[in-house]
Order: C-alpha cells, then structure tokens, then sequence
C-alpha cells in the first residue's frame, strides 16, 4: 500500500474524531446547560418575590404552579443583606392575568417527606397584577413533616407509628395483590380518565381550569371568613327538618290531599275561563257605548271646568250642613207632633 493511501486514511479517521469529539463535547454542554436553555427559551415575565429563606429552590428545576398546574419556574435566587432569598421567577403571560392584584406565594414540598419544593402562586385581590415584587407579608414557608410530628403529642405520633404497622401488615395480607390488580386494571381506565381530565381543562387549559381552581380557593375563603353565618343558616337549616321531622303526619297529609287539590284548582280555573269569556264579551259590547261617551265628555268639559270653583267650595258648606242636621235630627220628633195637632181639629175647624 502506498504512503499516499495511508496518509489519506489516516486524515479521514482524524476528521471523523473530531467530528465524534465536537458532538460529544456539544451533548454535554446541552446536558449540563440544559435547565438554562430551557429557561431562556420559556416565554412570560419575570416576576421576583421574597422568602424568609431559600429553601432548596434549585435555578431553572423548581417548578412556578398556579391551581396546581405548572406556569412557570423559577430562574434566579438570590440572598439579600436581610438574611431572606430574592427568588426570580418567569410566569406564563396568561398565569399572571388570573393571579389578582396583591397574589400570594409560598413554598410547598413536593413530597411528603420533603427534598423537592415548588412556588405556588395564589390570587388575591380583584384587580391586575402589575408586577410588583410580592413582599415578605404575602409569601409563606413550607412546613415539614418532621416539625408536623414534632409538635404532635407522644401518644399521637405513637398511634401513628402503629397504623404504619397496620398498613404494612394489611398489605402482607392481600393487600399488594390488591394493589397489583388495580395496576393491572388502571391502563384500561388511564386513557378514559385522561380523556376526562383534558376535557376538565376546558376551551383554554392554561386559563379555564385554574380560573374554576381560583374561584373554588375565593369561595371556601368567603365560607371560613363568614363561618359564623354559615353556621345561623346551618342551624335554621336543622330547625327546619326538625320541623318538617316531626310534623312528618300533617305534611304528609297535604301530600296526600295535594291530588284533589289540584283537581279542584283545575275545576275552578275552567269556571273563571268561563267567566273570563263573559267578561270579554261584556267588554266587547261597552266598546261602542264608551266610543259614544265621547263627545259628551268633550261637552261636559266646559260645564265640569266652570263648576270646578263651585265644587271646591262645597267640602266646607257641606260640614256646616251636617252639624245643622245634627242639631234639627232631636227636633224631627216634636215638629212631627205639632204637624199631627195642626192637621187633626184645626185644619177641620179651618
């Protein structure tokens, strides 16, 4: 083989290694750049709130949630001169139109026993949200499981440790079988609930559902501000089906007699259709009756306006006539017997 094959092979195998070479060193850049790249391409606003700690937020891997779905992440956290951590985070464009004027944040663990934390956003307020930095009054911590057990008394967090037991004993007993058999079901009822859940995000799933989400949190916020009312009408509420409970007999007879009731509506509602149809015919009748009282009461306008004066005056002379008449009314009965005394022997001897 000649030097000048050998030399050409031996170019093409370089090239090939620095092509292997830079796509390696390229897939390993994307990997470890990767959380900054998907950042950077992420669109919405970035938006900055304050925690009294940093909590494990992880740049570019902690997830921003709005009712539970993810709207964001978080792509800055800085520590401040107070001791507390500035977090940086971009949020969807249509996440913030839904979060109100002064929303809330806090940190909530992914997990039960922790390690993986989240931002949850929280509307409040009615207004718009204009990008202010949400304060240290309206951001919360997260409380952890362990602290949770800590404050619990020692009988509870023993009785705890005993349903542990229990619940590791009941799947001992069948109860993984059980769990097998539900897994085994869950691929043909997945797709059917996946169906659902797609439909529950509505029209605009960044916008429906959390809206619904926002709503329900506000409602149940109203009932716990306003519990004592909803207590008055739970109560009223109770009185009445005691009520109705113990008049069940007299209730129950009104049902009972509510057929023939109706029946008798019904009777009578016929009757006044009957009564109705004369009614109109009557009307339809006056018609040409009222047409012709017309121009008498253009006639009589004149006399009635002329008369108006005299009419006015007529309230007072009519309350002097009355008490003139209560004084002739005791006199009524003597006049009677001079009259009676005049028409007998006079009126004969005249």
């Amino acid at each position: 083989m000649s030097s000048k094959n050998i030399f050409k092979r031996g170019n093409t195998r370089a090239r090939k290694g620095v092509a292997l070479v830079l796509i390696v060193t390229v897939m390993i850049l994307g990997l470890v750049f990767k959380n900054t790249i998907m950042v950077s391409a992420r669109g919405g606003e970035t938006i900055h709130a304050e925690f009294a700690q940093s909590y494990g937020l992880v740049d570019g891997v902690t997830k921003v949630k709005l009712a539970g779905l993810v709207v964001g992440v978080v792509t800055g956290v800085e520590h401040t001169d107070k001791g507390t951590a500035m977090v940086a985070m971009k949020v969807d464009r249509e996440a913030l139109d839904s979060v109100g004027s002064t929303p809330t944040a806090r940190i909530v663990p992914l997990t039960i026993l922790g390690g993986q934390y989240s931002v949850e956003l929280h509307r409040g307020g009615n207004g718009t949200y204009d990008g202010d930095t949400i304060g240290l009054a309206r951001t919360e911590m997260p409380v952890e499981i362990d602290r949770v057990l800590e404050a619990l008394p020692s009988d509870t967090r023993k009785s705890t440790q005993r349903l542990l037991k229990n619940t590791n004993s009941s799947l001992d007993r069948g109860g993984s079988e059980n769990l097998r058999g539900l897994l085994a079901v869950a691929p043909d009822v997945l797709p059917t609930a996946g169906t659902f859940l797609e439909a529950l995000q509505g029209e605009n799933p960044g916008n429906d559902l959390p809206s619904i989400v926002t709503d329900l949190e506000e409602m149940a916020d109203v009932l716990v501000a306003r519990d004592e009312e909803v207590a008055a009408i739970l109560t009223d509420l109770g009185v009445t089906t005691h009520t109705l409970a113990t008049r069940r007999g007299e209730v129950s007879s009104t049902v009972k007699d509510m057929p023939g009731t109706l029946d008798s509506v019904e009777v009578g509602m016929a009757q006044l259709d009957g009564t109705l149809e004369l009614l109109d015919d009557s009307t339809s009748k006056l018609r040409p009756t009222v047409k012709e009282l017309e121009p008498l009461l253009d006639e009589l306008r004149p006399t009635l306006r002329e008369a108006r004066p005299v009419l006015a005056k007529l309230p007072p002379i009519t309350k002097d006539a009355r008490e003139v008449l209560k004084q002739l009314v005791p006199a009524v009965p003597v006049a009677t017997d001079i009259v009676d005394n005049i028409r007998g022997p006079v009126i004969d001897r005249v």
